[in-house]
């Protein structure tokens, strides 16, 4: 916040004689008021869903960045464990986004079980039990459960490798201040955001994300492996 002075000339009668202007202030400029309010936290988990066969898992290998603020530690935290934590100056407007997209078939946890339940999914054999199971089946990110990612789950579990031009990450993640809701569509998938703002922060926050890996619809992947699943 700033404030700026300016000089203020004012006149009065000197000694009888007429009359003279003279300043009553002396100073101008501009004052920098510099706030003296604590720094707040931003914290949060990192974490599978908890429907079963999920289990909340913590996730590791995570980069949380923070955008829109100065932080400590500075943005980004590499290699977050299933949760992070910020401190950042009160009044700022942050922004908290996680991302991890290593291997996509760390010793084959997306396997040929992924690909039948995705495809039973698609021909409304036998449903994913929860909307995160829709975004981890689709795989090419078009919120669309389609063959086109049965192919590309089918390719991931081969070749530890997604298809060439897939816009996609090997996770995904999730704000988790509101859970999802399942489409009414089987084959469609629930939009998200994958970060969470804060505007005019005063007061310590928490924002929780869940985590999907591309393509493991039964979470046979172990999320808090360093191997990078």
């Amino acid at each position: 916040t700033s404030l700026v002075v300016t000089n203020d000339d004012a006149t009065q009668n000197v000694g009888g004689n007429p009359l003279v202007p003279v300043t009553t202030l002396g100073l101008a400029g501009t004052i920098s008021i510099i706030s003296t309010a604590p720094p707040v936290t931003i914290s949060g988990t990192l974490q599978l869903e908890s429907i079963a066969p999920c289990s909340s898992q913590g996730i590791g290998q995570v980069t949380v960045s923070l955008s829109g603020s100065s932080s400590v530690p500075a943005s980004p935290i590499l290699n977050a464990n299933g949760s992070y934590n910020f401190s950042v100056p009160s009044g700022g407007n942050p922004t908290v986004t996680p991302s991890k997209n290593v291997n996509w078939n760390n010793l084959g946890q997306v396997n040929i079980a992924d690909v039948v339940a995705v495809n039973q999914h698609f021909l409304g054999i036998t449903l994913l039990n929860s909307p995160y199971k829709r975004v981890a089946a689709d795989a090419n990110a078009n919120g669309s459960i389609q063959i086109a990612d049965v192919f590309a789950i089918n390719q991931i579990s081969i070749t530890n490798a997604p298809p060439i031009g897939l816009a996609n990450t090997s996770w995904r993640f999730i704000d988790g201040t509101t859970p999802l809701v399942t489409p009414a569509l089987p084959n469609q998938v629930p939009s998200f955001s994958s970060s969470i703002s804060f505007l005019n922060i005063t007061s310590n926050q928490t924002a929780n994300f869940i985590g999907v890996k591309t393509g493991d619809v039964n979470c046979s992947a172990n999320p808090a492996n360093f191997g990078g699943d």
